[in-house]
């Protein structure tokens, strides 16, 4: 009755305005789930394009990089290098895929950067000085007996030097630098001949490689120039009395039991090389931005991580030296200085050679001797 408008009493009256009353309120809340449902479904039109793009894009086929390197899997900055590209790989969705190829399996030792700068890999390791002449400029990181007191300030000094000489990043030609950072000390590693002077060097068949070049012959060596897989049967043939190497390299490949003596040089030895990653400029440039952006901004991390690893894999070689009971030869400051003298031509050539070439070679010298005392501990 209350519907039709009629009163029955003081109940019917009450009924009625009951009636109204929820009629009313319940026409405020079709009016609110009305806007509500529109809200909604401007919302979802608004967003849809990017949720269209975001599913499209997960399922999209990653970009593949291949990844050439000599390193065999197994050792302490292999490990770092997985952990680098699986971040990689995670903070960009997995939109990017990278294959390592261990071991020389896509390009030999002395071919990596020239398969990453042909396009056979994407991505590459290299050491300054592998191919003698092919990066003149950066190779003053090989000079011997600069004054590094570590791989971090070592490090720190090339970063710097980067900045001031344009020249030496003009050397890249057809790939993007990715990271780089000095790997540990050189020592001499002897078979049998202890080894404390410059003179006690001279004349002996020693494995130090390209970069040291000059330095074998300014110390009067032979120095013989082996890869990684040749390094063991070198010296347990006898076919070279001492390896010029750092530490990790010694104790990853198993080297360090064919030794009876090492001579160290201080914190940074005789001598440190640059390490570095590459990635061919064509590959480089078809990757997104963001993609871009995140490698960059991994630099500093594995940089820190590599030199992290090597540390403790160099502790790690130098206490099996130990146990075994080797020789352990440390030379003082005094002996030091009678090496960096007897080494002074290796420097001096490579000053004047590149001065002869137009190139700064006299100022990157300077700048890196400042930077060293600046950065040293």
């Amino acid at each position: 009755k209350g519907f039709k408008g009629e009163k029955t009493g003081d109940s019917g009256k009450d009924d009625y305005e009951t009636t109204i009353k929820l009629i009313k309120e319940g026409g405020i809340i079709m009016k609110h789930r009305t806007l509500f449902v529109f809200i909604g479904i401007l919302i979802m039109i608004a967003v849809f394009p990017f949720l269209t793009k975001a599913t499209a894009a997960s399922k999209a086929k990653p970009i593949e990089l291949k990844l050439a390197t000599w390193n065999p899997p197994q050792i302490a900055v292999s490990k770092a290098m997985e952990r680098w590209a699986k971040l990689i790989e995670e903070k960009s969705g997995n939109r990017v895929k990278i294959t390592f190829y261990w071991a020389q399996a896509l390009a030999a030792y002395p071919d990596t950067y020239r398969a990453t700068q042909s396009g056979i890999a994407d991505i590459g390791t290299w050491v300054f000085g592998i191919m003698s002449g092919l990066h003149p400029l950066n190779e003053f990181n090989s000079l011997p007996l600069l004054g590094y007191d570590s791989m971090a300030s070592g490090t720190k000094v090339y970063h710097e030097l980067r900045k001031k000489f344009p020249q030496l990043d003009a050397e890249f030609k057809g790939v993007k630098l990715l990271w780089s950072c000095f790997m540990p000390a050189y020592s001499f590693h002897s078979t049998g001949k202890e080894i404390r002077a410059p003179e006690d060097v001279r004349g002996m068949k020693i494995m130090a490689g390209a970069a040291w070049t000059d330095f074998a012959k300014s110390l009067g060596f032979v120095n013989i120039s082996k890869g990684p897989p040749d390094w063991y049967m070198s010296l347990q043939k006898g076919l070279v009395e001492a390896h010029f190497i750092h530490w990790p390299a010694a104790y990853a490949f198993k080297l360090i039991e064919l030794f009876s003596s090492h001579t160290l040089a201080g914190g940074a030895g005789f001598g440190m090389q640059m390490q570095c990653m590459f990635m061919n400029m064509d590959a480089w440039n078809k990757l997104p931005d963001d993609i871009q952006k995140i490698i960059m901004d991994l630099q500093p991390w594995i940089q820190d991580e590599v030199i992290k690893v090597d540390t403790a894999e160099q502790e790690r070689g130098i206490a099996q030296a130990k146990e075994m009971g080797h020789k352990m030869i440390y030379l003082t400051p005094e002996e030091i200085q009678l090496w960096t003298a007897a080494t002074a031509p290796a420097r001096d050539k490579w000053v004047a050679e590149m001065e002869a070439k137009g190139l700064p070679g006299k100022a990157i010298f300077e700048e890196a001797k400042r930077l060293i005392i600046k950065y040293n501990k």
